[in-house]
C-alpha cells in the first residue's frame, strides 16, 4: 500500500471515517473528528471510497464519499435522491416480488441476482459462494438471492426455469443469465464488465 491508495478507519469513538496514508497508519493514528486513538487493524480497506452509484432516474454515475452516505445523497445531474441503503453491508440482500424492482432495477450498485429454490442441493452448496462475492464486492456490487418458489412473478418475468441461475443487471437492465452451478471464477469474469471500481 502506498501513499496513493490511502486505507480508511472508522473511528470507534465517534463513528468518523478517516482517511490514512501509509505513513500515518499506525498505531499512534488519531481520528480527524475526535482525536481519539484509531485502530489501524480494522481498516475499510476493502471498501472503495469514493463509491460509485448511479442514479435511478437519470442513470447518471456519482462520485460519493463513503462519509457522506448518510448525507442523503443526491444526483449530480438531475438531482434525485440516490439510494443507499444496504450497500456497506457486505451480505447477501434476500429479495421478493414486493421489493424486486427498488432493490435490484433502482439499484444504485450493479447486482449479482441468485435464483434459487429450496428443494434444490446444488442452490444450497452455492450459498457460501454467494456470500463470499457479497462480502468482497461490498461498495461494489449488489448482490441479491430470490427463492423463485416463493416470488413466482419475478422468475416469469425473467424466464427463471432451472435453478440456480445468476442475472447479472446493471442501470436496470438484465446484462447477463448464467444458468447452473458455474465455478466462482466464472461468475467474476462475467460480473468484470460491471463491477464499480
Amino acid at each position: 500500500m502506498n501513499d496513493m491508495n490511502p486505507i480508511y478507519v472508522t473511528c470507534a469513538s465517534c463513528h468518523a471515517k478517516n482517511k490514512l496514508p501509509e505513513k500515518k497508519a499506525t498505531v499512534r493514528a488519531k481520528c480527524g473528528k475526535c482525536g481519539a486513538p484509531l485502530d489501524v487493524s480494522q481498516s475499510d480497506a476493502d471498501t472503495p471510497s469514493p463509491l460509485i452509484l448511479r442514479c435511478s432516474e437519470c442513470g447518471g454515475k456519482n462520485r460519493v464519499p463513503i462519509e457522506k452516505l448518510d448525507d442523503h445523497p443526491k444526483c449530480g445531474k438531475c438531482h434525485a435522491p440516490i439510494q443507499t441503503q444496504d450497500i456497506l453491508t457486505g451480505q447477501t440482500l434476500t429479495v421478493t416480488d414486493a421489493d424486486f424492482d427498488a432493490n435490484v432495477l433502482q439499484s444504485p450498485l450493479p447486482v449479482l441476482l441468485d435464483a434459487w429454490s429450496p428443494w434444490c442441493g446444488v442452490c444450497k452448496m452455492s450459498v457460501p459462494l454467494i456470500d463470499q462475492l457479497a462480502k468482497t464486492w461490498k461498495g461494489r456490487v449488489r448482490v441479491c438471492r430470490l427463492d423463485v418458489s416463493a416470488n413466482p412473478q419475478v422468475a416469469n418475468r425473467f424466464q427463471i426455469m432451472s435453478t440456480p441461475t445468476a442475472l447479472i443487471f446493471d442501470r436496470g437492465h438484465l446484462e447477463e443469465t448464467i444458468v447452473g452451478a458455474v465455478p466462482k471464477t466464472q461468475l467474476i469474469e462475467k460480473m468484470a464488465p460491471y463491477v464499480a471500481s
